[in-house]
């Protein structure tokens, strides 16, 4: 089947991280990290109930079929992500329409592929506040305000799988580095990768990472 990459508790860490900033005494970090539903917080009178939102990330190579359109329905009512980034979808605005009401969310951004190949969508459920900063075939790069007003950054990125074309992935990732001004999450298909043991079949090549 394809290869799916999860990010799951990152962005509870996230927010423990922007809360220990703002003096939440250390006990009550423990216990969010042991039950990331709940923060409590001396002085308020009682918990701050917060609610992990959920983030998957596919490299779905082409959402054109049955099979993998099935598999993306069963991973989806698994994990019931609240913000879904694809890569390879290999469709268009209308293509991706007739597919995100079948996975439960109501909201799409679509980048189409140079070609027949590519194609990159962000996909979020009602509610979820989220606005577009920048985009291109690489990458959806967007502002995220959840239900209690956390805000963070995203970047779905489906890095150059050219190999002479790679340093571009890295190159624009710095360039975005330089403009962040809060918490930054990035996930998707790098296309790259640091040692020979990861990659399967081929020629063995040393990717652009490994040499920066």
């Amino acid at each position: 089947p394809p290869r799916m990459e999860r990010v799951t508790g990152l962005l509870e860490k996230m927010k423990l991280l922007a809360s220990e900033k703002k003096g939440i005494p250390e006990g009550d970090l423990q216990k969010a990290s042991e039950n990331a539903h709940t923060i409590s917080e001396s002085g308020t009178g009682g918990p701050v109930l917060r609610v992990p939102m959920k983030f998957m990330a596919w490299n779905c190579r082409g959402l054109g079929n049955a099979p993998t359109m099935r598999g993306l329905l069963r991973c989806q009512r698994s994990v019931q992500a609240d913000i879904l980034f694809l890569s390879e979808t290999r469709l268009d605005d209308r293509g991706m329409e007739r597919i995100k009401f079948s996975l439960g969310l109501s909201n799409l951004l679509v980048v189409k592929g140079d070609g027949k190949g590519g194609g990159i969508v962000v996909l979020r459920r009602t509610g979820v506040n989220v606005t577009l900063r920048t985009y291109s075939i690489n990458l959806i790069d967007v502002d995220v305000v959840e239900d209690d007003g956390f805000a963070w950054l995203f970047t779905g990125i489906y890095g150059e799988p050219r190999m002479e074309l790679k340093h571009r992935t890295w190159k624009l990732l710095r360039d975005l580095h330089g403009l962040r001004d809060m918490l930054w999450l990035c996930a998707g298909d790098f296309n790259e990768i640091l040692h020979h043991h990861e990659k399967e079949g081929g020629a063995m090549v040393i990717g652009v990472l490994g040499q920066l």
